[in-house]
């Protein structure tokens, strides 16, 4: 299911998510040769450490897979997921950021 969501933006944020986007575009196409990734692999693909990704396990929701000791992530889902947080998080700073200047006004 995908959703729409329609904006209006200044032309530099604007700017800003075409980048965002093909720079995400990049990265999925060179680093998805890997169906699933280990912990390490996770930790270099988005260059945060080890407990950061058990924080977003627990707390964000980020999707592994687990048997017994062994913990695995698929690819596809948490370049999905990053996406979709990252996208999530932008759209909040700038709608923080809309709002600051329309009060200035």
């Amino acid at each position: 299911m995908t959703t729409t969501v329609e904006i209006s933006l200044p032309f530099d944020q604007l700017d800003l998510l075409n980048r965002i986007e093909q720079s995400l575009a990049k990265l999925n196409a060179a680093q998805n040769n890997a169906a699933w990734l280990n912990m390490d692999e996770v930790c270099k693909r988005f260059d945060v450490k080890e407990g950061t990704i058990y924080k977003w396990m627990k707390s964000e929701k980020m999707p592994y897979s687990r048997i017994e000791t062994v913990t695995r992530f698929n690819a596809t889902k948490v370049d999905a997921w990053f996406e979709k947080k990252s996208m999530a998080g932008l759209l909040e700073n700038m709608s923080l950021h809309n709002r600051k200047h329309t009060k200035a006004a």
